[in-house]
């Protein structure tokens, strides 16, 4: 599997990849960061560690126990046509790739749309997230009916993570842009939800209420564009996060669907930079759509890089960082 190639000839990329390895190989990075846990006696002691004197945080989150997500799938096949450029999600692609892997999350892939569905047939779906920025479904996974691989996915207890679209309104059939199908009474088959309770605006939107502090403090969660998001009242089981309008539309959304879990996150892809680490924060944390913050913990790699917490009485998942808004390292503990 490979991204399709872009403008750059292969014997440049091969001349690029020399050099810049000559340099690491002569000028290692000289900044190195870790986190080691060890749990005893009903606690877990932690401790930082880094060349540079930074700012830590420490999460912990009560959730359902029904989701450990191991692998993420970014889907990329242009053989399907997309509401979002395949530029643009392909740059996304080698970004998020960037953050999950600060974050010590290694099990990032991309496939086409047959190696998905032939994944999505073997794969444990409550360990696997497929993550779509494209606006638009292939129909070998989703073709507007309940009897296909996506709702299936879903049943069976998997995750999905929608970026920048409106969440199964769009079905693509090939390869130009008048292949792309729209379908009726989506919402009602993912959420019970009426289909205007997901959002598919022509002009970006905002909102500027808060919502959710504990998640936005504790992991310095920031999303306010709803263009693509969700009407909170039209769900039962749902986590909010980042901002909501007046009217209730969430900028990001964790909830329910089946008997899995979709992550709605409502920003334009146009503007992928300035939320991708935002993602990758929340997909790392291990949060699902009944988490709850249980304590957060702020230290200094200096100061003071270690400290413990008690083993909560419930499902959770632990979750360090080092930084603030753009962490250069993070681990969740297994």
């Amino acid at each position: 599997m490979r991204i399709p190639d872009k403008s750059i000839t292969l014997p440049v990329i091969l001349v690029v990849f020399i050099i810049l390895g000559a340099v690491f190989a002569y000028n290692p990075s000289p900044y190195t960061h870790g986190l080691d846990y060890d749990v005893h006696d009903g606690v877990v002691d932690y401790q930082f560690s880094s060349t540079i004197g930074m700012e830590t945080h420490m999460v912990i989150f009560s959730n359902s126990g029904l989701f450990d997500i191991e692998t993420v799938v970014f889907y990329v096949d242009h053989g399907y046509a997309s509401r979002n450029p395949w530029g643009l999600q392909e740059e996304m692609y080698e970004d998020m790739e960037m953050h999950l892997s600060v974050r010590s999350f290694d099990g990032f892939i991309y496939c086409t749309a047959q190696e998905m569905s032939d994944l999505m047939s073997i794969a444990d779906p409550s360990k696997t997230a497929l993550m779509f920025a494209s606006g638009s479904f292939p129909d070998l996974i989703y073709d507007g009916k309940a009897e296909c691989p996506l709702v299936d996915w879903l049943n069976r207890g998997g995750v999905v993570v929608n970026i920048s679209g409106c969440f199964g309104k769009y079905v693509s059939h090939g390869p130009d842009p008048s292949d792309i199908e729209e379908i009726e009474d989506f919402g009602d088959m993912f959420a019970e939800a009426d289909d205007d309770a997901f959002m598919d605006g022509d002009t970006r939107r905002y909102a500027d209420y808060e919502c959710n502090e504990d998640v936005r403090d504790s992991l310095n969660f920031m999303m306010n564009e709803i263009t693509y998001g969700v009407d909170l009242a039209w769900l039962d089981d749902r986590l909010p996060l980042g901002y909501v309008d007046e009217e209730g539309i969430s900028a990001a959304t964790l909830f329910k669907s089946g008997n899995g879990m979709v992550m709605n996150f409502g920003a334009s892809l146009s503007s992928h930079v300035h939320f991708d680490y935002h993602i990758a924060q929340i997909i790392v944390a291990g949060l699902d759509y009944t988490s709850k913050l249980i304590e957060s913990i702020d230290g200094h790699t200096r100061a003071d890089p270690s400290g413990s917490f008690s083993i909560p009485d419930c499902s959770y998942t632990a979750y360090g960082f080092i930084g603030d808004i753009r962490p250069v390292f993070g681990l969740r503990m297994s």
